[in-house]
């Protein structure tokens, strides 16, 4: 939205997702003394698995899909010492559930084929998913209505955070309204609006608020 500016978003979906534990086990030995035919190195493995997310994620899934590794540890984590476990954390999301479904499929197979190629030992733990949900399009016409009328630029978006709203959808109709974070930077102590464009996105807020409580 910063980048294009646009004042006020109109979220349509917030994005479902799954977090992987992802564990390497290999053999342990000097940097120096191994013969690279004879190691069994699971950061090789590693990095063979996460560069191939991010091209399977850009090939094989859809347009809203993501996924990030955001945290990797890696034992014993000394210069001249080859690694003997790797255990690294996997985030997919989509607002598609195909589109978690394919990437988490093809992550696993993939972790399986290296894990065989490379000698290794290997875990993959699901720690936590939540669906992607779709939001009320009663309540997203009633936001667009408000955005049109006062013409402000806006566009229609998704979240991919997780909300809290998105566990109200089972017993009402949830609506969102987004305003820019310059250069984009979001959930981070750097985050920031405009002055301008949180005026904007708190009369959009207001007047949808009293178009729907007067249907």
């Amino acid at each position: 939205m910063d980048t294009k500016n646009l004042s006020v978003g109109v979220v349509e979906a917030i994005a479902g997702m799954r977090t992987y534990k992802i564990v390497l086990e290999g053999v342990s030995n000097h940097a120096g003394s191994t013969p690279m035919y004879l190691r069994n190195d699971p950061l090789v493995g590693a990095a063979h698995i996460i560069a191939y997310l991010e091209k399977v994620v850009k090939t094989k899934g859809l347009s809203t899909s993501v996924a990030t590794v955001g945290k990797i540890s890696c034992e014993p984590n000394v210069p001249n010492i080859i690694p003997g476990k790797i255990e690294f954390y996997v985030d997919i999301r989509d607002v598609e559930e195909i589109g978690i479904k394919s990437v988490s499929d093809e992550l696993i197979g993939k972790v399986e084929e290296v894990a065989e190629e490379y000698g290794l030992k290997f875990s993959i733990k699901l720690l936590g998913e939540s669906p992607a949900v779709k939001l009320s399009k009663d309540v997203i016409d009633v936001i667009e209505q408000v955005v049109k009328s006062k013409d402000y630029p806006y566009t229609s978006i998704n979240s991919g955070a997780v909300h809290d709203s998105a566990m109200l959808v089972d017993h009402t109709k949830v609506g969102m309204i987004f305003v820019p974070s310059i250069d984009g930077k979001s959930h981070c102590p750097e985050e920031h609006t405009n002055l301008q464009d949180i005026k904007l996105g708190c009369n959009v807020l207001l007047e949808s608020a009293i178009k729907l409580a007067n249907r």
